[in-house]
């Protein structure tokens, strides 16, 4: 993993592999670039600069420590994922996960395991539950969320959505909160998961949308708002409501809303560009057919 910092770009939030970054090539006010940890690229949605690690490195003199991988996997040199995380004993009476509220029932169903630096989830690649890759929650280093082997689209993947309450959620702590509560609930694994989180979805009236009130967030909902799927701002893992006021509000569907107009406003209000937040929009329109 090539750490951005490293190259000496300024990080203004970690999601998964991808850092936003303030861009070096523009006066940029509001952070609206991204570098991809694993295969070291970099691009700049407002001024549309793109390079490669090595390219920053002798422009801007910084160093690169670790060597770019093949996008969407990670291998640390000579250890094998599955040896190695999937080795550790299950995260049973975990302090951590007892505070992001993950009940025992959940950590013995989902095989989740602890160890001393973190938390790892295995991910099923298929709904027959065969592991294709880990997700690890570090404690303390940054990124705090590193994938090993290969993403699946859904969390988890042994439960396809059917009936009316299909909600696709931003966090994989989302999912299992919303699971524990009764729903057909689903994470995506970071932004790019979203498109191929969809093809699961046969009836797209009948999946919602739950994400974070923030930049990330409304990005998130804009681009699935534009292509017909309704959305609501109210995480579950960062709301006090029980789990039967949370029943109420997903069961009205008048509290979800398919106006994208309306979640891109709030994204520019959250500090992203409007130039960056509609081309990630009309790109994603147009990786999934409708323009």
């Amino acid at each position: 993993m090539i750490n951005p910092e490293e190259l000496g770009l300024e990080v203004a939030k970690y999601s998964g592999n991808e850092a936003l970054v303030t861009c070096p090539y523009h006066s940029d006010d509001h952070p609206s670039a991204e570098f991809n940890m694993e295969t070291g690229l970099f691009y700049c949605f407002t001024c549309g600069v793109g390079k490669k690690a090595a390219e920053i490195v002798k422009e801007f003199g910084g160093i690169v420590s670790d060597i770019p991988i093949e996008k969407r996997e990670y291998e640390e040199p000579g250890i094998d994922w599955r040896t190695r995380f999937l080795s550790y004993d299950l995260a049973l009476r975990n302090e951590y996960l007892i505070g992001r509220h993950v009940s025992q029932i959940a950590i013995r169903k989902l095989s989740i395991r602890a160890f001393d630096d973190g938390i790892v989830f295995p991910l099923p690649g298929t709904p027959d539950g065969d592991i294709c890759g880990v997700q690890v929650r570090y404690y303390t280093r940054k990124p705090k969320y590193v994938f090993y082997g290969t993403r699946p689209p859904l969390f988890p993947m042994t439960y396809l959505p059917v009936g009316e309450r299909s909600i696709l959620v931003e966090g994989i702590f989302s999912a299992i909160r919303g699971r524990d509560a009764g729903f057909q609930t689903f994470a995506t694994m970071g932004a790019t998961a979203l498109k191929p989180a969809l093809k699961f979805f046969f009836d797209r009236t009948k999946v919602f949308g739950v994400f974070d009130a923030d930049q990330a967030g409304y990005i998130a909902m804009a681009k699935l708002a534009a292509i017909g799927v309704a959305c609501l701002e109210q995480p579950f893992e960062a709301d006090e409501r029980s789990v039967e006021e949370w029943k109420r509000i997903i069961s009205n569907r008048a509290n979800f809303t398919m106006d994208a107009g309306l979640f891109v406003q709030k994204a520019v209000h959250a500090g992203a560009g409007i130039g960056t937040t509609i081309k990630q929009i009309l790109k994603f329109e147009k990786e999934n057919g409708y323009v």
